[in-house]
Parts: C-alpha cells; sequence; structure tokens
C-alpha cells in the first residue's frame, strides 16, 4: 500500500487473496483517486 501514489486509479484482480488487499485499501481510499475491477465479483466486493 505504501507504493501506490496518491490520487491514482488500482487495478483490482480476482480471486481469494484479493479480498485481503481489497480489506487493506479501506485504509487508504482517502488517498486514492478510485479502482478497476478485473471482475463483476471484485466489483462487487469493491462496493461492500
Amino acid at each position: 500500500l505504501k507504493y501506490i501514489p496518491e490520487n491514482s486509479v488500482v487495478g483490482v484482480g480476482t480471486g481469494s487473496t484479493v479480498n485481503y488487499f481489497i480489506d487493506a485499501l479501506l485504509t487508504i481510499k482517502h488517498k486514492i483517486a478510485g479502482t478497476v475491477a478485473s471482475s463483476k465479483v471484485t466489483a462487487v466486493k469493491l462496493k461492500e
């Protein structure tokens, strides 16, 4: 997370490990411009 530049758009993949990454993204959501999901499942998780 420390390597993600401020105001960037983050591409998020798919899979069970990505769920942990999505949870971690919540801690920096005020620093990023947005996300792009690689699947519908990931998109749903990002919106939760």
